[in-house]
């Protein structure tokens, strides 16, 4: 009976030391960064790499041109494409993954989608997209307004979404 006693606690005894050495590293870990968590889970030298990899990222050296001239629209499925061409002043290359953009015209919401899978935008080049969206009437010649939206880039393998507009 005494022995038995004896291997129940020495099975207790070896699970909460196993416990102890899988969460006494963790609890020193986070105290060593002053309970952090960002600091505990993420090197400061792979958070360093990921700000250089984003530095110069400004939409301000993009410029996006909607060919008019070139918009088409079928009568039977109500549907508008839309031609962008976008200029990229940034000194590096990145893909545009996803583009979704709500829109006003003629009284009514209008959802602007991108039809690629992805666009390379190679430094100080044009590239050419189509943005697809469901018009009720031919939307060439007049005024869309555009509204908020999203944007979805990859940069060196580091994916991102950016809101406009909000």
């Amino acid at each position: 009976m005494v022995h038995m006693k004896g291997e129940v606690l020495l099975g207790a005894g070896l699970r909460l030391l196993s416990i102890l050495l899988v969460a006494c590293p963790i609890l020193m870990a986070f105290q060593a960064n002053g309970w952090d968590l960002r600091k505990t889970l993420i090197e400061e030298d792979g958070v360093r790499e990921i700000e250089e990899k984003l530095s110069g990222l400004s939409f301000e050296d993009m410029t996006w041109t909607v060919l008019e001239n070139e918009i088409e629209y079928s009568e039977s499925a109500h549907e508008a494409k839309i031609p962008i061409n976008i200029y990229s002043g940034l000194s590096f290359q990145m893909k545009i993954l996803e583009v979704e953009i709500e829109a006003s015209f003629e009284g009514r919401r209008i959802l602007l989608e991108m039809m690629e899978n992805e666009v390379v935008l190679t430094p100080r080049e044009n590239a050419k997209m189509h943005l697809r969206g469901t018009f009720y009437e031919d939307p060439r010649g007049k005024e869309i307004e555009l509204g908020t939206g999203r944007i979805v880039i990859e940069k060196l393998g580091v994916i991102m979404e950016i809101r406009v507009g909000e």
